[in-house]
């Protein structure tokens, strides 16, 4: 129109940048908005395709997938969990399968997927094309976990190298993808942690599961603190804990670990029987602690007692400070013979295990063979500021740190 002048709007635009988050922070947010605009009124809704609240869910599964995973707990509830599991099966196999290449051909993948799927259906037709595609529907939580470690079990049974190569390889698949989902390594792996943080570094996360360590060292406060990080991490992490010591009296041990769960611990005192005015003549249980004299016959009853209390199939800490005291009564051939058949049982009954031993109190040449028998070997040098540990034999390859200062 002649003579009216028009004046442009300036049109104000907003928008959320997600860009700087987490993949799990961003998929929270972006569905606990879309959630929430469908819970107003009709006439409050935002006109999005779909109007209702059953449809955006279908629409969120559709983009999400197994970032569904992501989720907390209370936005988790809206969708069925045993839908994504799958997804982040077939995921997970991919990254490992590239990760692990260039050790294991893809013919060996082959034939490890042959074999599996010969006694377990849902590792039957997994291959297309040189990846893994998961046609299975559902699977839970559990389930995916047993599933999982059966490939990690198969391919530890095939890798030419070092058992910590792949290690580091399904670490690195839980800090990119599991850990967001709610999986640790110790729930993937069969690690122990130990729960001294400097070894557990060193050690890629802890000893293998159902390994012995032989932990050479003298009397020092450092190691009372390591044997009892690992008894604490143990409570924490509801293993079975048994712990014989004749260093430390059962007071001192349950003080150390006061606050956690003690029905899960069961201590052999040898330590009232040497130290006290209390003689111990025969085995006495009180609660969880059984004081025992300085008897190798009552020692290994005990121990036994105390270990198949559980089932066979809970995971059990065993550590045995014992021999450095009982050494003052028997003969270190005698001894040697006892410790090594104990170790030898504790790893058929679902044990990890830590044996104190004094190597001033032993021969090199003693020593060099008990060593043999071990699957790990650790030795604690030096006290207070100036304590390390040598890591002298690890199980399945080469500590990340050889000598750790404490």
């Amino acid at each position: 129109m002649t003579g009216v002048q028009t004046c442009a709007l300036p049109i104000s635009l907003r928008g959320f940048n997600l860009n700087r988050l987490s993949e799990k922070a961003e998929s929270t947010i972006a569905v606990a908005v879309l959630i929430e605009m469908y819970k107003l009124d009709d006439l409050k809704k935002i006109t999005i395709s779909g109007s209702d609240n059953e449809s955006i869910i279908l629409e969120i599964e559709e983009v999400l997938n197994d970032k569904i995973l992501l989720l907390p707990d209370e936005l988790r509830v809206l969708f069925n969990d045993d839908k994504y599991y799958p997804y982040l099966f077939e995921m997970s196999l991919n990254y490992l399968l590239d990760k692990v290449e260039t050790f294991i051909p893809w013919k060996e993948h082959v034939s490890i997927f042959k074999k599996l799927s010969s006694t377990d259906n849902y590792f039957k037709e997994l291959l297309v094309d040189n990846k893994v595609s998961v046609s299975s529907p559902e699977l839970d939580r559990e389930s995916f976990l047993s599933e999982f470690k059966k490939y990690i079990g198969a391919i530890e049974s095939k890798f030419p190298f070092q058992y910590t190569l792949l290690q580091d390889a399904v670490k690195e698949l839980i800090d990119d993808i599991l850990l967001d989902r709610g999986f640790s390594v110790e729930d993937v792996l069969d690690i122990v942690p130990i729960g001294f943080d400097l070894l557990d570094d060193a050690t890629y996360g802890g000893l293998i599961k159902g390994t012995s360590t032989i932990f050479i060292t003298e009397e020092t406060k450092k190691k009372n603190e390591i044997i009892s990080s690992f008894a604490l991490k143990g409570l924490k992490d509801n293993d079975r804990v048994i712990y014989a010591s004749s260093t430390q009296s059962s007071v001192q041990i349950l003080d150390k670990l006061v606050g956690k769960d003690l029905d899960l611990l069961s201590v052999v005192d040898l330590h009232r029987d040497i130290f006290s005015q209390k003689t111990v003549k025969e085995m006495v249980k009180h609660g969880n602690v059984v004081f025992i004299p300085a008897n190798t016959t009552l020692f290994q009853h005990s121990l036994v007692e105390a270990v198949k209390g559980y089932p066979r199939d809970v995971h059990k800490r065993v550590i045995l400070d014992v021999y450095v005291d009982l050494l003052k009564y028997f003969d270190w051939t005698i001894l040697s013979e006892i410790l090594v058949k104990q170790i030898s049982g504790l790893r058929k009954w679902n044990c990890t295990t830590i044996v104190v031993i004094d190597q001033n109190l032993v021969s090199t040449k003693e020593l060099i063979e008990l060593i043999k028998k071990f699957d790990n070997a650790f030795s604690l040098y030096g006290r207070g500021s100036e304590a390390s540990v040598t890591i002298q034999k690890l199980y399945g390859g080469t500590p990340r740190n050889r000598v750790i200062s404490l």
